[in-house]
């Protein structure tokens, strides 16, 4: 099942996206603010129309069109900054680089990841432990995955607002310990990072500092991260 054979039924964003319905505005909106602030930018940039493509015809799309469509909006956080719209801008942004990186079972807590990460907020402002709180929700909200699985996205979504450094030690807390779950969790929150920081769009034309960004591929999304604000 592909994304453009079933409306995401909780989203008029994410429709708007895959529907491909205003990019031509979205997009001048971008050439102008890349232009005035980004300049110097040197990695080949995608737009958002292709993004929806390239996720579209991955192994992945049928999956992320389910994981979308079982969104519980109602335990998002409710705001401009960190509420529904951001976390589908980020779903989508960590859609595309998992798509062609991970195997389906991780791609599948990479969603998860992105959709829950802000449970946990209590307000707007820089708050490193609403990663912590939302992860104590994640058996509840998750309880369709293994164990094992929800243990991989508590930890993630716990370190995600914390710096780099922290991510071994949080990982070892929600019990991560094997190499492979170690790396796993990595790989996972190295996406929720880069696509968390591309939609600092949101916040003002220049709030995103490409330096910030761990990837390549993340690199290659700012104009996309741009133009889905701007839809």
């Amino acid at each position: 099942m592909r994304p453009d054979q079933r409306i995401f039924t909780k989203s008029l964003l994410l429709e708007e996206v895959f529907g491909r319905r205003r990019w031509k505005r979205s997009g001048e909106i971008a050439d102008m603010i890349l232009e005035r602030h980004y300049s110097d930018l040197a990695t080949p940039q995608y737009t958002a129309a292709e993004v929806a493509a390239e996720i579209k015809k991955s192994r992945c799309s049928g999956m992320f069109v389910r994981l979308m469509n079982e969104l519980q909006t109602q335990e998002l956080y409710v705001s401009y900054i960190h509420g529904q719209s951001h976390i589908e801008r980020v779903a989508v942004l960590s859609a595309r680089m998992a798509a062609d990186s991970l195997p389906e079972e991780l791609f599948a807590l990479c969603i998860e990841c992105a959709k829950y990460h802000d449970v946990g907020r209590r307000d707007d402002t820089r708050d490193p432990a609403h990663g912590a709180r939302g992860a104590e929700q994640i058996d509840r909200i998750c309880a369709g995955y293994s164990e094992e699985e929800r243990a991989r996205i508590r930890a993630v979504i716990a370190a995600h607002s914390l710096d780099d450094q922290s991510a071994g030690d949080v990982f070892r807390k929600y019990g991560i310990t094997d190499a492979r779950g170690t790396e796993d969790c990595r790989k996972l929150l190295r996406i929720l990072k880069d696509a968390d920081a591309l939609d600092r769009f949101r916040l003002n034309n220049n709030s995103l500092n490409p330096r910030m960004l761990r990837g390549e591929d993340a690199r290659q999304l700012i104009r996309a991260a741009c133009e889905m604000v701007n839809l």
